[in-house]
């Protein structure tokens, strides 16, 4: 299957592999009816470099995919060449720097396995599933990212293909436009990132577990408190809560249940206590269905939980919005929105972030205090329109209290436009791709209108 200048395979559009590869390069199953002209199935820079050359020789956009777990695919689009990096999965870590290069296919799970060799851990995707490419340029919020800072805070350097086809590295030391723009620029970056070498940190002594579960009942009462606690929780403790309404044994419609979850990357046990005795404040953990308290937990047990949330082999759509605004403005609108849900797997997540970063020398920007995020899941391909509309609708229940900006990676900036970078950096950045890309090879945000 491999053409002239290429060793991973060219696919043609209509060739007999071309739609196994199309799917493959999108993680949920329900695949968007967009069709590249060409997906090449790249496995070393040498195939980056050839496939930029071969969009331009045939006047071809280019779209590029890590790991697929972008909602909205922004890599899969009509009339292109898809550069599909699956295949470059390579690590090198180097233990006294306390770095790791990464490939962008390399799974987060992956490399913090090799990295607790070294006694060490990196802020990846909490989903198993998630490859390091898009998860870092699109922010990264991961597993102790409050503490550590999100995962393209913790890019130091990268390689890249650029738009005329030449091997660059960038760091903040030299080809600072291309390092400014992948940290955070996400779809938008203007060029193929083919390796990161990225910050890796003590693994923490103590991986505790806190939490509750609750009924309909209390959660607005559970909701309050947790905005009473939040700012009082250290930076290295990740506050969560989600909305569910499925058996997990049948996978049919269950009772509401609302979880909160505080998960503490300890280096002592006193500092893992304290977070503890915050939870016990809970003025309803009487009403609590399940309690954990202090339990040890280990980061493969997290990964394995976080992923069950969102299990392959179901259609997915996502939303979200970012909030400043208290719990009593909030708490009625959740409600609303949990009430509508409508297939039991659906879930619906919270997360506090915190204050506002220092953002300065990334094009990261975009930010809320909160963040709210609605997946619905289902298996019937009929239900696709209603399942798009509902996320969306759902996502607009919240306008009264959304302060206009949102996630990328768990955005859907295609149906429900919002501001992803703020209007400064938005605007940094299509000057830059003007300038490194003037003619616009590389495909950019997947917005209203586009294919």
């Amino acid at each position: 299957m491999s053409s002239q200048g290429f060793v991973g395979a060219v696919l043609r559009q209509g060739h007999v592999e071309y739609e196994k590869a199309r799917h493959a390069t999108v993680w949920r199953e329900n695949t968007p009816l967009r069709f590249p002209s060409i997906i090449v199935k790249a496995e070393c820079v040498e195939d980056v470099i050839a496939a930029v050359k071969l969009a331009e020789a045939e006047d071809l956009p280019i779209g590029v995919r890590s790991g697929g777990h972008s909602w909205t695919s922004p890599h899969l689009r009509d009339k292109s060449v898809l550069i599909d990096l699956d295949a470059m999965r390579e690590i090198e870590i180097d233990p006294e720097s306390r770095t790791a290069w990464v490939r962008p296919s390399v799974k987060g799970r992956h490399l913090n396995d090799a990295l607790a060799e070294h006694g060490l851990m990196a802020p990846t995707g909490h989903h198993d599933t998630v490859a390091c490419g898009g998860f870092l340029m699109c922010g990264g919020f991961g597993w102790n990212f409050r503490h550590w800072g999100n995962g393209c805070r913790n890019v130091v350097e990268i390689e890249l293909v650029n738009a005329q086809g030449e091997l660059l590295i960038a760091s903040e030391h030299q080809n600072q436009d291309y390092f400014w723009a992948a940290r955070g620029g996400g779809a938008g970056f203007f060029g193929v990132v083919t390796r990161f070498r990225v910050k890796a940190y003590p693994r923490p002594k103590f991986l505790r577990a806190n939490g509750y579960v609750f009924h309909e009942d209390a959660f607005e009462d559970a909701m309050r408190w947790a905005y009473e606690i939040r700012a009082k929780l250290p930076t290295n403790c990740e506050f969560v809560g989600s909305w569910t309404s499925w058996d997990p044994e049948t996978g049919d419609w269950a009772p509401t249940r609302f979880a909160l979850s505080g998960l503490m990357f300890a280096d002592s046990e006193e500092e893992a206590e304290a977070v503890s005795a915050l939870f016990d404040t809970c003025p309803v953990r009487d009403k609590a269905v399940m309690r954990r308290r202090n339990e040890p937990t280990t980061l493969e047990e997290r990964y394995t939980g976080a992923t069950m949330a969102d299990p392959a082999g179901f259609r997915f759509a996502a939303d979200n919005v970012y909030t400043d605004k208290d719990a009593d403005e909030i708490v009625p609108l959740i409600r609303a929105m949990v009430e509508s849900m409508p297939t039991p797997r659906t879930h619906i997540f919270w997360q506090y972030n915190g204050p506002r970063p220092d953002f300065s020398g990334m094009a990261l920007s975009g930010w809320g205090d909160t963040f709210f995020a609605a997946y619905p899941l289902w298996q019937d391909p009929a239900q696709d329109a209603q399942m798009q509309k509902w996320v969306v609708n759902a996502m607009h229940m919240l306008d009264p209290i959304a302060n206009g900006e949102g996630q990328m990676n768990d955005e859907n900036m295609e149906a429900h436009p919002q501001n992803y970078l703020t209007m400064e950096v938005a605007a940094k950045l299509e000057q830059l791709r003007a300038r490194h890309d003037p003619k616009g090879r590389f495909l950019s945000f997947l917005t209203p209108g586009m294919r």
